[in-house]
C-alpha cells in the first residue's frame, strides 16, 4: 500500500494535481476513524463526524477549484 501511495503521489506531481494529491494523503486520520467504525464497531462521536464531513468537504471544495 505504501508503494502504491507513492507511486500515486509521483504521477499526481507529474500530471500537476498535487494540491489535490497532498490533500488526500493528509486525510490517514480520517480513514483510522473510518475503520475503527466499520471494523471494530467504534461509534463515532459528533466532533470525529464533523471532522470527516468538513475533510469531505475541503477536498470536494479543492477537487472543484482545480
Amino acid at each position: 500500500l505504501d508503494l502504491a501511495g507513492n507511486t500515486a503521489f509521483l504521477l499526481a506531481a507529474q500530471s500537476g494535481g498535487l494540491a489535490l494529491a497532498a490533500v488526500l494523503g493528509s486525510l490517514y486520520p480520517v480513514a483510522t476513524v473510518v475503520l475503527a467504525a466499520a471494523l471494530l464497531r467504534e461509534p463515532i462521536g459528533r466532533l470525529h463526524g464533523a471532522g470527516v464531513v468538513a475533510a469531505a468537504v475541503a477536498v470536494v471544495l479543492i477537487a472543484g477549484g482545480g
